[in-house]
């Protein structure tokens, strides 16, 4: 993928990044009607190792009564990289509450 190709796809995931910020309007949108939404996801899903498109297309998904799932595609290494991430913020967080009379003392 050419710097170009690459700067494309991230400008039309911002598109439908703004899409989504504004509740969903085409009326605040650079877009026309919905199908030129569907179109570009299905365009930028291939592309799915680039966080903007993956934003994009999540934010596509949470939209209330669309009907249309769209699934980005991921190499299989940057499966491998997400999920080690995914796993090293998941680290033991266990919280412990100690409850009754203490004495705290400052030198």
């Amino acid at each position: 993928m050419t710097s170009k190709e690459k700067d494309k796809i991230i400008f039309i995931s911002k598109k439908i990044l703004h899409y989504a910020n504004n509740d969903y309007n085409l009326k605040y949108s650079d877009y026309d009607t919905e199908q030129e939404i569907i179109d570009d996801l299905y365009y930028i899903a291939k592309y799915g190792d680039i966080l903007s498109v993956r934003k994009a297309v999540d934010s596509w998904n949470k939209q209330h009564g669309n009907k249309i799932k769209i699934t980005p595609y991921i190499s299989h290494k940057k499966k491998l990289e997400l999920e080690k991430k995914r796993k090293y913020k998941m680290k033991d967080q266990k919280l412990k509450i100690h409850t009754g009379s203490f004495v705290v003392t400052f030198n």
